[in-house]
């Protein structure tokens, strides 16, 4: 059995705009349940939580501070910080805001209103650390329905894009097949999919190597620039 101190070091950086208080404390009591289960099954030793708050004005800090109180004192995080104060800096500079305030081993990139199960965590670091060649891992989602979720995708062209941007349902309906590939329903069930192009941004599990080498996220183009990069050098999603 490893000692702690060989044990990998994970952290997590959530952005928010004006959450929803609640959803959010849901989100993060998913998260301490993730994490005492990962910890308790000797898989990870020590989790950083970073809270990014991109919400206008001071009147959100208060709030998100009482949120990160509940778990600043328990034991399933190492350590709790909240970033304020900055404004909205979007998405990607957010997290690029976390990660160089602090990275562990791996990183999981979080959003607000995400519940996962008490396995995610442990699973997704089970699975980077058995195949190395792996940079990325996502899980399944589904919604409120238990509906599954078709958020990974393959690179769009300007058709692809025009038709879900633009299009009413209606017409949608008319290139299905075309709109299914492009959302990988064709590979996407219970099974593994690996060299996935495009990856849900809700919930991210990133070696720290591959995250730091694709230069983080970009300021101006959301997630793509790392997907590429990710892509380029050799890393894999799954």
């Amino acid at each position: 059995m490893k000692s702690c101190r060989r044990l990998p070091k994970l952290s997590i950086s959530v952005v928010t705009y004006e959450p929803d208080i609640e959803i959010l404390k849901h989100s993060l009591e998913s998260l301490a349940k993730s994490a005492v289960y990962a910890k308790s099954n000797k898989i990870i030793c020590r989790l950083v939580l970073i809270l990014i708050d991109n919400g206008p004005g001071r009147s959100w800090k208060k709030s998100l501070e009482r949120v990160l109180s509940i778990f600043s004192g328990q034991t399933e995080f190492s350590k709790v910080v909240l970033l304020s104060g900055h404004g909205n800096i979007g998405y990607g500079r957010g997290h690029n805001l976390g990660v160089n305030r602090h990275i562990e081993d791996f990183h999981l990139v979080l959003n607000p209103d995400v519940i996962m199960e008490k396995e995610a965590l442990y699973e997704g670091i089970r699975f980077l650390c058995r195949y190395p060649q792996i940079g990325m891992v996502v899980p399944s989602v589904f919604d409120t329905a238990e509906n599954m979720q078709y958020l990974c995708k393959r690179y769009p062209t300007v058709l692809d894009l025009a038709l879900r941007g633009f299009c009413p349902p209606r017409l949608q309906n008319l290139f299905y097949e075309r709109l299914s590939r492009h959302e990988m329903r064709d590979v996407i069930n219970n099974k593994p999919v690996f060299d996935v192009e495009i990856a849900s941004g809700c919930f991210m599990l990133v070696r720290r190597s591959s995250f730091l080498k694709a230069g983080g996220f970009s300021d101006k183009y959301f997630m793509l620039s790392a997907f590429k990069f990710f892509n380029q050098h050799g890393w894999k999603f799954f």
